[in-house]
């Protein structure tokens, strides 16, 4: 598994699992292009061996000291192996990606 910053072609797959997140659906499909433009975050995703996301979390760069992390998901057949506690914390020189 390797985590890295989302790219523009990784959409289609979080959206694939964040759809349906919830009994109401999700609002990661509808802010993740928004979120994937903006510079004052970043989207992390895991990733499996074929380079597939697996999970994803954003962090948004409140100060130059203060990071929000939220929107963490995980793909429905990678949960409960505790991928959303690794995405790693970012310090705040992560953004100058």
């Amino acid at each position: 598994m390797l985590i890295r910053p989302a790219r523009p072609s990784d959409l289609d797959a979080i959206v694939a699992f964040t759809t349906e997140t919830f009994d109401w659906g999700d609002y990661v499909p509808r802010m993740l292009p928004e979120w994937l433009a903006d510079t004052h975050g970043i989207v992390m995703v895991a990733t499996d061996d074929d380079d597939a996301p697996i999970a994803m979390a954003r962090a948004v760069f409140l100060t130059d000291t203060e990071v929000w992390s939220h929107a963490a998901r995980v793909h429905p057949d990678h949960r409960g192996r505790g991928i959303a506690g690794i995405v790693p914390a970012l310090e705040p020189e992560d953004h100058d990606r």
